[in-house]
């Protein structure tokens, strides 16, 4: 929209975010040995002498993830965003020399909740990272809306009048592309995707080394007696940054320019 000396620009945009993220470590079995002649005897390399009994040999470790879910469903870690943003500018030609520039931009980011709550966990009272007792998990949730304000101002002078001195500079506060992958991580370690196997020593009789690791899955697959917790504050934002820059433009003689 145009009048007078202005130049506003006024705008609008919405982005719809999903991914679906298969962090599963190991689901294909981690096997743990003392030495290598070990590992022979306990691999197929032992059955190739039919007097060693590779089912009777332990090794150190094993263990193994499985899926939790309802018919070992892949234990996809799905995030779901709504991004909308609304943005405003005026450019003012204070002049023929000086332009003066500023706006808003305001962004709110929208988290769809995972509905993979966890009641052992959630309810219980914490320790907040400031010492204070009394803080709340909910593993289910991802944080709450929020406004993030973004003004900047800049400005353009044509200092000689004739296009050949150009001074201009700027500052704001820019959000950019926000690190989904931060709050992704509390759908991931909230102890209900996964089953966890963890033996050792003789334990490890009841694993025989094999490539079909899937034969260890329970018929009623459990969830693990202890698990890793990542949880996002409710009143988690995502950071922003303030940038500042001045320059000059300086044509030279013979058709150089000098930018600094």
């Amino acid at each position: 929209m145009y009048k007078n000396k202005h130049t506003y620009t006024f705008g609008a945009n919405f982005e719809q975010y999903k991914s679906d993220n298969l962090f599963f470590p190991a689901s294909n079995g981690v096997y743990v040995f003392d030495s290598l002649a070990q590992f022979y005897a306990a691999s197929d390399f032992g059955l190739l002498n039919p007097n060693v009994d590779t089912s009777a040999i332990r090794y150190n470790r094993f263990q193994y993830r499985y899926s939790a879910l309802e018919g070992a469903e892949a234990p996809l870690q799905t995030l779901k965003v709504n991004k909308f943003d609304l943005y405003a500018q005026d450019e003012f030609q204070i002049n023929k020399r000086f332009k003066l520039t500023y706006g808003i931009r305001a962004g709110i980011i929208s988290f769809d909740d995972t509905g993979l709550a966890n009641p052992t966990v959630d309810g219980q009272d914490y320790t907040d990272g400031n010492g204070n007792r009394g803080y709340k998990v909910q593993t289910g949730k991802l944080p709450d809306p929020k406004v993030l304000w973004e003004p900047r101002a800049g400005f353009n002078w044509d200092a000689l009048g004739n296009k050949k001195l150009q001074i201009r500079g700027g500052t704001g506060i820019f959000t950019g592309r926000p690190p989904y992958v931060w709050v992704s991580n509390t759908i991931g370690n909230n102890g209900v995707l996964t089953g966890f196997i963890d033996v050792s020593g003789a334990g490890t009789l009841q694993h025989k080394f094999t490539p079909q690791t899937n034969v260890f899955i329970p018929d009623t697959p459990t969830l693990p007696s202890t698990f890793d917790i990542a949880a996002t504050d409710d009143a988690y934002r995502f950071p922003q940054v303030w940038k500042n820059n001045l320059g000059i433009d300086h044509k030279l003689p013979y058709g150089l320019d000098c930018f600094c």
